[in-house]
């Protein structure tokens, strides 16, 4: 009896028993990652946690600080340098809307460029940065060619940018004399340093797909890592993430009467299973 009179006074006053909060991973601390974890965590019905690999956050985002000649403070990148274009058709560049809306100092340059000690732009193209830029088209074009031929033929899905290369090696050498081939090189490296990863993993396909924004170039004058910073201050994000935890393996877990299932995230540390 007294069972019932509580389970009736709680339907009258309301007094729900609270809902289990739901588990959500987010595997990476880049900034993509750190922003998922800031929006997902606005949920109060959502237990958000973050697994990164590194002992630091930010992803490809690394800014060396030091002091210049006369003790003003600079910065160097190691990663991510430059907010590359402003808008794409109706769209606007997501991390220059983010780094306004974080109150970060921004500084538009040339696509060749720096920014000096006061905060304003420097240009440092010339003749020979000139002349990188036109092997730089070239060689994109010969690999778009490339792409677009592979696409045709089926291929694109299974066939990478190195195994392009291969294929186009010889309509490469003949636009290109032997003594210039260390420019060539140049461009390789820079490809992979833009996209931060090798040219045997990158998806010949993406030189079809990406579309690049338009309109000026940022730096940011405090370093990019200032943007990591005040993402996690702004939104207490800290206690979120787990560093050193990289991620063995993700996988679907059934559960009884197969009516729902688990995913189960691998680390060196152990197993985290998120229910759905």
């Amino acid at each position: 009896m007294d069972i019932q009179v509580q389970h009736a006074r709680r339907l009258l006053t309301d007094e729900r028993a609270p809902v289990p909060k739901r588990s959500v991973i987010v595997i990476g601390a880049g900034v993509a990652g750190l922003k998922a974890v800031q929006e997902l965590a606005q949920d109060p019905a959502l237990d958000v946690r973050c697994f990164e690999a590194n002992d630091y956050v930010g992803g490809r985002v690394r800014t060396l600080y030091e002091d210049g000649p006369d003790g003003t403070p600079i910065s160097s990148e190691y990663g991510a340098a430059w907010i590359h274009g402003e808008e794409r058709g109706a769209e606007i560049n997501p991390i220059l809307t983010l780094a306004r809306d974080l109150g970060i100092q921004l500084v538009a340059t040339p696509s060749m460029g720096c920014v000096r000690c006061d905060g304003t732009s420097a240009d440092f193209s010339s003749s020979a940065t000139d002349y990188f830029q036109l092997v730089w088209g070239l060689f994109h074009q010969l690999e778009l060619d490339a792409h677009l031929a592979l696409m045709a033929a089926g291929e694109v899905k299974s066939v990478s940018v190195i195994d392009y290369s291969i294929r186009m090696s010889e309509t490469l050498f003949k636009h290109i004399q032997e003594h210039l081939m260390a420019d060539v090189i140049r461009v390789y490296r820079q490809f992979q340093n833009n996209y931060a990863v090798s040219f045997e993993e990158m998806n010949a396909a993406s030189f079809a797909i990406m579309k690049e924004f338009h309109g000026e170039h940022h730096l940011l004058v405090q370093g990019y890592t200032e943007l990591v910073a005040r993402l996690l201050r702004r939104h207490s994000l800290q206690h979120r993430i787990s560093l050193r935890h990289t991620v063995l393996g993700v996988e679907r877990v059934a559960e009884a009467g197969a009516q729902r299932f688990a995913v189960r995230v691998r680390t060196p540390q152990g197993a985290e299973e998120v229910h759905f």
